[in-house]
């Protein structure tokens, strides 16, 4: 019995509600349908609008892009305008100033040396102490050779 008792009561809820919601207002249909078509309208606005801020965006970036490549360029053009000009500038001081090449070598003669010049004892003497020292590097060698040789024969291992 409980259940008849639900089950009609949660029907006749269901009935009334629906009955409720349709015939409340007889505009609700067209209602909405205007509410989806102002959301979709704002919605359209709104891509509308991003896709403009976007595209501005891309024609800034495009603009300082190329405004970069100028200014790159122009700097590009000063440095080598600097360069010439101060290059151009020592060559007018060197043509207007010919003292100077007077003025720098003065009295000052150079004399020609070659390897035949350079004495005999000189090069003996580097030569002599060479050989001394190799003679006296092979001679510990040879000591320590010997005194490690001594050593491993005599021990008790």
């Amino acid at each position: 019995m409980k259940n008849k008792i639900l089950t009609f009561m949660v029907a006749f809820l269901l009935i009334f509600s629906l009955a409720t919601i349709s015939f409340a207002d007889d505009n609700v249909i067209e209602k909405g349908a205007n509410a989806v078509g102002n959301t979709v309208e704002k919605a359209g606005e709104a891509i509308a609008n991003v896709s403009e801020d976007a595209g501005r965006v891309a024609d800034e970036a495009a603009d300082d892009t190329g405004n970069a490549a100028k200014d790159a360029v122009n700097a590009t053009e000063n440095v080598a305008n600097d360069v010439k000009n101060g290059v151009d500038d020592a060559k007018n001081d060197m043509e207007r100033d010919e003292s100077t090449t007077d003025n720098l070598t003065g009295d000052y003669n150079a004399t020609r040396t070659n390897a035949e010049d350079v004495t005999a004892t000189t090069s003996n003497n580097a030569t002599m102490w060479m050989w001394i020292m190799l003679a006296v590097v092979a001679v510990l060698i040879i000591a320590l050779v010997w005194y490690y040789a001594a050593n491993s024969n005599n021990s008790k291992h």
